[in-house]
């Protein structure tokens, strides 16, 4: 079936949804619905915590909850109807206004969590901190990218998106064998790629950061053991660890803190000084390996859930003119709403400050 047969067609009856289809709806209902949760709580979370609310960084982190919890509030009421009536039942300004959502939220979504880890890797391995101003500029760049992004397409593809192969979520056109949109979806590719390339790229570095300041304060400790200095202990330390773009980072990284703190909550103690370079080498273990997993998990997530559209329709509707197979295309349907749902959860995980501050709101101790 060609794209303009499928748009013609469903302007009148929509088609029924098959068995898998109807489970397939419920499955993304469900998971828009823990979408909704999650953002709640994020938000909630940020209001409980003064640390939060007067943290510039924590803009960047609702920036994406902002859009996850309106695309997710729009797909539940969307999918809850189309469920109950077992077909794409909303008509077709619908289909307009899903694909206007799925572009300009998820636009937003996929370039914040790109800036975020941009702005980690500029305050811990650049050591720049960035301004409130910066902040908000990157905010704002989001939204003005997607709004364009968004018009584009609609322009691109005439505002006739099309109901996908899965009858469950509408896209733009990708088929369409016309020179514009087939550039949005070359475009979208590229942004794909280089984003996951740029979260990769910082990351790394960060990790790369972690071990050179680990390995700097082993060697100065042992330095220090060796000569007896007492009484610089505190300053060393503390200097060192400034100079390794930790003092941002310690409390205020949301990668996760790129130095043992223990060893910057004892600085100037005695038992700082006798601490033993095997102690130091066991809390640095830990430290490493949490740090690989909390950005492995978070590029990986991004990766999957992204990629299987990317991978799936995207890049085989657009090369190939032709509209992707059904099961691809429920795995696609399934995967974007996955990342929108876990990325509240993740930060929240992730993040020393929102997890101690989701601790605190939940009485947990």
């Amino acid at each position: 079936m060609t794209a303009e047969t499928s748009y013609t067609a469903n302007i009148g009856e929509w088609y029924p949804n098959t068995p898998a289809e109807r489970a397939v709806n419920v499955v993304v209902l469900l998971i828009n619905a823990v979408c909704v949760v999650g953002n709640v709580f994020l938000w909630c979370v940020w209001y409980h915590d003064r640390t939060l609310r007067t943290s510039i960084k924590s803009l960047l982190i609702l920036n994406i909850s902002f859009f996850d919890l309106a695309w997710a509030i729009f797909q539940v009421i969307l999918k809850s109807w189309n469920v109950y009536h077992g077909a794409w039942a909303s008509g077709v300004w619908s289909c307009q206004a899903n694909s206007m959502m799925n572009n300009i939220c998820q636009a937003v979504s996929m370039q914040t969590l790109m800036l975020v880890s941009l702005d980690r890797w500029m305050s811990i391995v650049k050591e720049r901190s960035s301004k409130p101003a910066d902040t908000y500029i990157m905010i704002i760049n989001s939204w003005i990218v997607a709004i364009v992004f968004t018009i584009l397409n609609v322009l691109a593809s005439g505002n006739r998106p099309i109901l996908a192969a899965s009858h469950t979520y509408c896209d733009p056109d990708w088929m369409a064998p016309k020179w514009g949109q087939k550039a949005m979806g070359y475009f979208t590719i590229v942004c794909y790629v280089s984003f996951v390339l740029i979260m990769s790229f910082c990351y790394l570095s960060i990790f790369r950061k972690f071990r050179q300041s680990v390995a700097g304060l082993r060697d100065m400790k042992t330095h220090l053991s060796s000569t007896g200095a007492r009484s610089t202990l505190k300053s060393d330390i503390m200097d060192s660890a400034t100079s390794a773009g930790t003092a941002d980072a310690v409390g205020s990284n949301t990668a996760g803190g790129p130095l043992p703190k223990d060893l910057l909550l004892k600085a100037g103690t005695e038992e700082a000084l006798v601490m033993s370079k095997s102690t130091l080498n066991r809390s640095a273990g830990p430290e490493e390996r949490a740090l690989i997993r909390k950005f492995a998990i978070l590029v990986t997530t991004f990766a999957l859930t992204w990629g299987l559209w990317v991978f799936l329709i995207l890049i085989p509707e657009t090369v190939t003119n032709r509209m992707s197979s059904q099961v691809p295309d429920m795995l696609a349907a399934v995967g974007f709403p996955v990342n929108a749902a876990a990325t509240p959860f993740l930060f929240i995980l992730l993040d020393s400050r929102f997890k101690s501050a989701a601790k605190s709101l939940l009485r947990w101790s």
